[in-house]
């Protein structure tokens, strides 16, 4: 009986199971494997973290730690050596630091005077000066004799003589020039747009547009100034023909010269007493080194122009650093002699600061060229 029990037994065992069966145990055995698998990793795992916790657990954990340790060190080995003096040659001049805050507010109150002035007339003595200033300005636009513009400044003059018997006058001035720059800034967009010189354009800036181009501040048709610089360069002009550029009302602020002067210092030109020679030198130059010569001394020239602007604009705001921007447009001027004079008044009053290591790089560039004093 138990032998035919083994036999049933034995063959049972030995029969095959159906396809299906043997694929049920199969993904059994798998996912059984799957978690053995994963236990022992998350043992592996939970046993470093706690091997790792524990001091010196690692045989190079004293290694690893002094690597780590030099990683500072080396970032501060790099910086020093960035900031060490190499020779550099200077490129751009600095240019001032502006409050624009100061320049909108300026805008807003010129803003609202031409808007009083739209609901309230002014004066009749005042637009009497207006009228005055346009018809100085047009004679610009041709070849007036010298009675006609004597008779044009004498104009002013007694217009400007009767408003200034009034208390209000001076006020009533200032609107009357907010409203004038006004229809200038117009008259240049519109410019920009056509090309052409409008009867306005002229009497509200007489030679503006002339004068631009012969600076080079004129690309095409498109004024390279900002609207602030625009505004601040009507202001100075329309101040000396109106003959009121002595009266502190009428003076563009510091943060309004800085404006101006940014254009000097970004856009320089050669002096207009130089400017007629270089050009006949220029025609007349035959070879590529006289060529080369005229561009020397064309250089120069702008360059010099740059610095007499940086002296003044150092004049009028302390803040400034004029010695720096001096060195710079010496350098590139070719005065390498006056350059290294400049950078080092500059680093004796200023060892430090944003300009220090940029001055320190240019005055050995200067020296390597020019050699020491």
């Amino acid at each position: 009986m138990a032998d035919d029990d083994k036999e049933r037994g034995d063959r049972a065992r030995s029969q095959a199971l159906p396809p299906s069966v043997e694929r049920a145990l199969a993904r059994a055995r798998a996912r059984s494997t799957d978690k053995s698998v994963s236990s022992k990793l998350l043992e592996t795992f939970v046993g470093t973290r706690r091997d790792a916790t524990r001091p010196h657990a690692h045989p190079h954990s004293h290694s690893g730690g002094r690597w780590l340790a030099l990683v500072p060190v080396g970032f501060f080995v790099m910086m020093g050596v960035l900031m060490l003096p190499r020779s550099a040659p200077p490129v751009d001049v600095p240019l001032p630091e502006i409050d624009e805050r100061a320049l909108d507010a300026i805008s807003h109150d010129e803003a609202m005077r031409v808007q009083g002035a739209k609901s309230t007339r002014l004066p009749g003595d005042v637009l009497a000066l207006g009228s005055a200033i346009r018809a100085f300005n047009a004679l610009q636009g041709g070849k007036p004799t010298e009675e006609d513009a004597v008779a044009a400044r004498a104009a002013i003059d007694d217009a400007r003589t009767v408003i200034g018997t009034r208390q209000t006058g001076p006020s009533d001035v200032l609107t009357l020039r907010a409203v004038q720059l006004d229809a200038f800034l117009n008259e240049v967009s519109r410019f920009e747009s056509t090309g052409v010189v409008s009867p306005d354009l002229q009497e509200l800036g007489g030679g503006f547009i002339d004068r631009m181009r012969d600076a080079g501040w004129i690309s095409g048709n498109d004024v390279l100034l900002t609207p602030a610089q625009r505004r601040v360069a009507f202001k100075v002009v329309w101040n000396a023909v109106a003959g009121v550029e002595q009266l502190s009302l009428f003076q563009p602020t510091l943060d309004e010269q800085r404006a101006l002067y940014s254009l000097y210092l970004a856009h320089p030109h050669v002096a207009e007493s130089q400017r007629s020679a270089l050009e006949a030198r220029r025609a007349a130059a035959r070879t590529e080194g006289e060529c080369d010569r005229v561009d020397v001394d064309e250089r120069r020239s702008l360059e010099m122009w740059r610095v007499d602007k940086i002296k003044k604009l150092g004049a009028l705001d302390p803040e400034y650093p004029t010695a720096f921007a001096l060195g710079v447009a010496y350098y590139r001027a070719g005065r390498y002699d006056l350059s290294i004079e400049s950078f080092r008044s500059w680093l004796s009053t200023h060892p430090d600061g944003p300009y220090a290591l940029r001055a320190q790089n240019h005055l050995r560039a200067a020296v390597t060229v020019y050699g020491p004093l």
